[in-house]
Order: C-alpha cells, then sequence, then structure tokens
C-alpha cells in the first residue's frame, strides 16, 4: 500500500473535474482498502485477546484446585502426625 499522494496533473490549474473526480475516487478507494486491512487486523487481535482469557481462566482454575488440594494434604498430615505424638 502506497503512501504516495500524487496529483493527476502536474498543474493543478490544468486539471478538469472529470480528472479530478478520478482522482478522489481512486483516494477513496485507497483509503477504504486501507480501512478495511485495519478492522480485519483489529478482530483477529480481538480474537486473540479471547483466547487468551480463556487459556488464563482455565490456568487459573486448575492452578486453584492444585493449591487448594496441596493445602488440603497439608492440613491432614498435620493433624495426623501432631494426633501421632
Amino acid at each position: 500500500m502506497s503512501t504516495e499522494h500524487r496529483s493527476p496533473c502536474p498543474m493543478e490549474d490544468d486539471c478538469t473535474w472529470k480528472e479530478w473526480s478520478q482522482h478522489i475516487l481512486k483516494e477513496l478507494e485507497r483509503l477504504n482498502e486501507g480501512h478495511e486491512m485495519s478492522l480485519s487486523q483489529l478482530r483477529e487481535i480481538a480474537v486473540e485477546i479471547a483466547k487468551l482469557k480463556i487459556r488464563s481462566s482455565i490456568w487459573g482454575g486448575v492452578m486453584g484446585a492444585i493449591s487448594t488440594m496441596l493445602l488440603a494434604v497439608g492440613l491432614w498430615l498435620w493433624e495426623h502426625l501432631k494426633g501421632g505424638k
């Protein structure tokens, strides 16, 4: 995608309305293509963010379950070791 903007005529006074209108339409089409590409990239980023949110939720749940199980085992061991003495 080129960012160079060229006038359709070497001298602006030499252009007719038809030449300028064609130039304007081409510029609008170019800008629209760039806008559509930006929207497409934004949608891809939104999908990736959603995936990361799901993964982080899953990992948070797994780690919470593991820490709860370790705490329960630790408390159980503490009670049995303390009661055995």
